[in-house]
């Protein structure tokens, strides 16, 4: 029985860190995917940048000044000491409230024109980067550039706003391997590599396609 205990401890574990990190690998899934319609060649996507500076941007307007202080941070019981179920509740509330808060931060916010600032600078950033896709797209269809850069744009955005909430979260539980898988996804995207679930997807099909090629010759 102590051998079960143990495998259903480590399987609660591998089942919170699939469910923390799944979110970062479709985003990197979607991102990867999207660059042949986009003709992304480059290390640095702009496109994810423009559209991180975005989500950056929304963080202040979801997160309460009082929720970033250390003690609320780090205290048992305390605004970041939250089971799985609460911490995507919390990371939902925010998405669904990110693009009206940081509208209205643009309306009425004392620092709006520091706000428009920085959303006009990486609104400029990627408007440029589809100019520079639409002249050499080399006969790509217009519709589905278009459509690419909008979806890797808004994944970026929203990637962001998952990632800071993460943070603090991960922070409460002393969770810092998840910051380590974090880095490790990073570097992973960084280097222009088939994102880490395409891969896993490759090999299962390749593990596939040679179990039936075993039981071929087996008959």
């Amino acid at each position: 029985m102590d051998l079960i205990d143990l495998l259903g401890d480590a399987g609660r574990i591998l089942f919170r860190v699939l469910a923390v990190v799944l979110p970062l690998l479709v985003w990197q899934w979607l991102v990867h995917m999207g660059r042949p319609a986009r003709g992304a060649v480059s290390v640095v996507d702009v496109t994810v940048v423009s559209g991180a500076m975005v989500g950056l941007a929304a963080v202040p307007y979801v997160i309460p000044p009082m929720a970033l202080g250390w003690e609320a941070i780090v205290t048992p019981n305390g605004v970041w000491d939250l089971t799985l179920g609460e911490f995507y509740a919390r990371v939902a509330r925010y998405a669904s409230r990110a693009l009206p808060n940081l509208m209205h931060g643009l309306l009425h916010d004392d620092q709006r024109k520091d706000l428009l600032v920085w959303l006009s600078l990486a609104l400029t950033i990627w408007v440029l980067r589809i100019l520079v896709a639409l002249v050499g797209r080399h006969g790509r269809p217009v519709t589905g550039l278009f459509g690419a850069e909008i979806m890797t744009f808004a994944v970026s955005a929203y990637t962001v706003l998952y990632l800071a909430p993460l943070l603090l979260w991960s922070v409460n539980k002393l969770n810092f391997w998840l910051l380590l898988v974090l880095i490790l996804l990073i570097q992973d995207h960084r280097h222009n590599e088939p994102p880490v679930i395409s891969r896993l997807a490759a090999t299962l099909r390749y593990v596939v396609r040679r179990s039936r090629t075993v039981a071929t010759v087996a008959d």
